[in-house]
């Protein structure tokens, strides 16, 4: 009766491990298409403010690698950066370190169609000390604005070649 057990889960495993579809995100598929070639085909738009200015550039640097090929999908987006104070100075009441929270809205669209084929939010946060002298305080805040922006491009590349990958 152990044997019969024993060859009945041996047979359900593998059962289950044949299910699987499990191949390197960068590996070509077998029709010899690539999720990096995809990635290289997505056009950015244009950024409004310094923030979005270094996440798109983060985020090209992932996508592309310095290398375009004409563009198949479309990336719109939405970066929102809210600062709010987490610390305050017990005798003056000043506030000394701040988190600042990153909100990415995003929506790729394939150009032959026009069609949103993905869409989501992501979010993030970075903290930062609040300084007296102006000058370390702003830079500060800009190296934060930097983390939130370069880890959402980040998050959102994984997300791109995943979605990719799947279709």
């Amino acid at each position: 009766m152990w044997s019969a057990r024993r060859g009945f889960l041996i047979l359900l495993a593998a059962g289950l491990v044949a299910g699987c579809t499990v191949r390197p995100l960068y590996a070509p598929d077998a029709a010899g298409r690539s999720v990096q070639e995809e990635l290289r085909a997505i056009e950015v738009e244009m950024p409004t403010t310094r923030p979005e200015q270094v996440f798109r550039n983060a985020l090209l640097f992932g996508l592309q690698d310095g290398e375009t090929v004409p563009p198949q999908y479309r990336l719109e987006y939405t970066l929102a950066l809210n600062s709010s104070s987490v610390g305050i100075e017990a005798v003056t009441g000043v506030p000394t370190a701040y988190q600042l929270s990153g909100r990415l809205q995003y929506r790729l669209f394939d150009i032959s169609t026009g069609q949103q084929v993905l869409g989501a939010v992501l979010n993030t946060v970075a903290s930062y000390d609040r300084s007296s002298q102006a000058f370390a305080k702003l830079r500060a805040e800009r190296d934060a604005e930097d983390r939130v922006a370069d880890t959402l491009a980040g998050i959102l590349k994984t997300r791109l070649a995943s979605y990719l990958a799947r279709n």
